[in-house]
Order: C-alpha cells, then sequence, then structure tokens
C-alpha cells in the first residue's frame, strides 16, 4: 500500500523530486568543499607558522626613549627584541583610491625579527624613501615592485618606492574571517627599514613643508598637532634632528621568545623586568591558534 501511494506520488511530482535530489546533492557538495577548504586553511596556516615562526609578543607603549628597554633581550625566555615606531597613515596608489596602511619601521637584516618575512625584493632608490609593502594589500591593488605610493595627512602626502614585500601571520591570507568578510583590500601594512633614518627630514619634514608651503607649514602643523599630536610632535624632532628623532625613540616593542618557553611566562618575566621603567598600554600575545588571531583581529 504504502510502496504504491510512494510510486504514484514519484509519477505525479516526479520533476519536483528530482529537484530536490538535485538540490540535496548540490548542498553536500557544497559542504563537503567548504569543509575540505577551512582543513585546508589550517594546515596552510599552521605550516606557515612552523616553518616561519612570528613574534611572541608586541608591547605597544606612548612615545617613549628607546633606552628605557635596554636589557630587554637579556631577559630569561627572550631571543630577539625590536623597538619600533608605529602608527597608522592612509596611503595611496598613485591615481587611485585612498587605502589605509600601518606605518612602522623594522630593523634590517638577521638581528631583526622580520627578515624572515620578506620573500622579494629589489634595489632601492637613492633619491627617496623606500618601503616594504604587505603582499596582500599589494596583491589585491596590482601593486608591484618598483611602484609608487604615498603617504601622508590632511590633504598632502609623500612619495614612497616599493622595493619589497613581506608576509607574516599577522597579514597572512589564509585565516577564517575571510569567508566572513572578504573585503580586505584596503587594508595593509608598510614597513621602512632604519637604513632611511637619514632621509627622513629631506624626504619627509622638508618635503612636506615644500608641498604645503613655507608659509602655511605653521598653520599646517597646529592643525595636525589637532588631530594627531604624537605625530606631530615626532614630524617637528624630525624637522630638528632628522633621523634621530625616530632612531632613538619607539611605540611597539616586537619580542621574539625562545623555543620552549610559554608566550605567558615571556609576557611575565618580560613585565617584572619593565615594571616602573615604562608605562605599558596594550599586550597583544600572536598565538599559533587561528581562531585567536580571528578573535584578536576582529575586536582590536
Amino acid at each position: 500500500m504504502v510502496r504504491s501511494l510512494f510510486l504514484l506520488y514519484l509519477k505525479r511530482f516526479k520533476g519536483m523530486f528530482l529537484a530536490m535530489v538535485f538540490l540535496l546533492g548540490f548542498s553536500m557538495v557544497l559542504l563537503i568543499t567548504f569543509s575540505s577548504g577551512l582543513d585546508r586553511l589550517h594546515e596552510g596556516f599552521d605550516y606557515y607558522c612552523e616553518n616561519h615562526g612570528s613574534p611572541t609578543i608586541s608591547y605597544t607603549v606612548d612615545i617613549t626613549e628607546k633606552a628605557k628597554f635596554q636589557g630587554l633581550d637579556e631577559v630569561e625566555g627572550v631571543r630577539k627584541v625590536e623597538s619600533r615606531i608605529k602608527g597608522n597613515l592612509p596611503f595611496y596608489k598613485v591615481e587611485e583610491k585612498p587605502l589605509y596602511a600601518t606605518v612602522s619601521t623594522f630593523i634590517e637584516g638577521e638581528e631583526g625579527i622580520i627578515n624572515p618575512y620578506i620573500y622579494d625584493s629589489i634595489a632601492k632608490k637613492e633619491d627617496g624613501l623606500n618601503a616594504l609593502i604587505s603582499s596582500k594589500i599589494a596583491r589585491k591593488n596590482e601593486i608591484a615592485l618598483g611602484d609608487e605610493v604615498r603617504i601622508g595627512l590632511m590633504g598632502y602626502s609623500i612619495p614612497v618606492h616599493v622595493y619589497g614585500f613581506f608576509d607574516d601571520p599577522s597579514t597572512i591570507q589564509l585565516r577564517p574571517y575571510e569567508f566572513v568578510s572578504s573585503d580586505r583590500t584596503l587594508f595593509g601594512e608598510l614597513l621602512f627599514p632604519e637604513s632611511e633614518f637619514p632621509k627622513v627630514k629631506t624626504y619627509v619634514y622638508d618635503y612636506l613643508r615644500d608641498e604645503v608651503g613655507h608659509v602655511q607649514f605653521d598653520s599646517y602643523l597646529l592643525l595636525l598637532s589637532l588631530r594627531n599630536r604624537p605625530l606631530c610632535d615626532l614630524l617637528k624632532d624630525i624637522g630638528n634632528n632628522g633621523g634621530e628623532a625616530l632612531a632613538k625613540r619607539t611605540n611597539e616593542i616586537l619580542i621574539e621568545g625562545k623555543e620552549g618557553y610559554e608566550e605567558e611566562k615571556i609576557d611575565g618575566f618580560c613585565k617584572d623586568f619593565l615594571n616602573n621603567k615604562v608605562s605599558i598600554t596594550k599586550t597583544v600575545l600572536e598565538s599559533k591558534s587561528v581562531y585567536f588571531v580571528y578573535i584578536d583581529r576582529i575586536h582590536t
């Protein structure tokens, strides 16, 4: 009886039945594809971290003297320490839409923490500023080696020569929230090597002053101080002391830990050492966990 009713139903609604079977099969294929994609995502991220490593801890502080962190590289569990200047600025691919970047300095060579993540570069320009750019924003915005981008504030900008690409677990494309929100094309990172410090007065302060106009430059600095006082003070110091203004200051400390030490342990040792020397305003533990990076990047 049931079999007869089923056959009658199948014969009468054959088209609908076939459509349901097709949709069910198609849904299963999508589910399997998505699941295998997540597995490859996690495997790729883990492989990247295992083969390239990552800065263990990042401390953000108010702009202060690097001398306050002297001896931090001798703390138990610490392998390398890198002090740098870091800020967020708009930058532009010439004649195109504005992009946004974290702009930082870095130490070149084996002494630096960033060096293992640089994977392609060309010769630097002598007559201008040079910077590395995170590969993801370069790839998605068709920025090639040798291209010029511009960074700046309040309608004025400074040309920068792209001489290399870098990648690391904080900018790598293999992250779960790529499935949640794929519009990450406007954000990236620019890294200026410390070898560029002697050029900053000529190609930052003097260049910007010429662009704004000598008469109006004081007014420009006043407006900039109302929007970003630390950046304005640093720019003035560059005008007075050139690259030394950057060379002796920092507002972010990268710490690469030794193998066998947990990040929380290293964090504790470093805080004990820095107690009463400097006020740490934020601590980020850059775990190798995909989910930790996902949550951290969404909420900070």
